[in-house]
């Protein structure tokens, strides 16, 4: 018995023929927001840009980029606000998932490696860096009263017994050598996901779900960066 898909994203219906091809040749794609929350995108190389493409949310961007890629790279002046609306402004609501990100300040990248598209982007997240699960089942089963050290991502930790319930308080006693302003509970953290195409990468790059499988990095670099690889089964 077949398992039955669930409705495509709008990122998955993407259809990116012309960009795809840039980055088969060696360009990479750049998607940003501006001051005043226009949707960009960029493709180039070195420096050179390739294609261009802007509108009120991303998905409308990509599909500009794309256009522009198939017709040359046309100078700015003869597109928007000749053939293409100029706007001011990008839109406050999101259109999709991808569209949060950039419309929130993020970046992300997408680039052409082994066969297969790569889209990345790069956020910080806030952890609790929880104690260990045998530290924890000592804790409530009342087997000390000693705190207890452990060590996180490059970060040495002190728990202290809870006090009557089931929490604990947890101080950073130790950091990463020429890291000492870090703050222990937040990390940059990249997310990537590999497809076949570029809806498929950004899909993966953004979800767990389908075919894709989280793989994650726990080894600590020098940055403190943590990699999540989300790429088809």
């Amino acid at each position: 018995m077949k398992t039955k898909k669930g409705p495509k994203t709008p990122e998955q219906k993407l259809r990116l023929g012309s960009i795809e091809q840039a980055l088969k040749n060696g360009y990479r794609l750049i998607g940003f927001s501006l001051g005043n929350g226009l949707r960009v995108i960029n493709i180039q190389k070195d420096g050179e840009l390739k294609a261009y493409g802007e509108s009120v949310e991303v998905l409308g961007a990509l599909e500009n980029a794309n256009e522009d890629y198939a017709r040359g790279h046309r100078p700015y002046k003869y597109v928007y606000g000749v053939k293409k609306p100029r706007h001011l402004t990008g839109q406050l609501d999101v259109s999709c998932h991808l569209d949060r990100i950039v419309r929130f300040g993020e970046e992300f990248e997408i680039h052409f490696e082994n066969g297969l598209f790569v889209a990345r982007y790069q956020t910080v997240e806030f952890m609790v860096i929880e104690p260990p699960l045998y530290i924890r089942r000592r804790f409530l089963a009342n087997k000390t009263k000693e705190p207890e050290i452990y060590e996180r991502y490059g970060h040495t930790y002190k728990a202290k017994p809870p006090l009557g319930d089931s929490s604990w308080c947890i101080s950073i006693i130790g950091r990463p050598k020429g890291r000492h302003s870090s703050s222990g509970v937040a990390f940059d953290v990249a997310y990537t996901g590999e497809g076949y195409n570029i809806g498929a990468a950004i899909h993966n790059m953004l979800t767990n779900t389908g075919k894709a499988k989280a793989i994650i990095t726990q080894a600590v670099l020098p940055s403190m960066r943590l990699t999540l690889v989300r790429v088809p089964i």
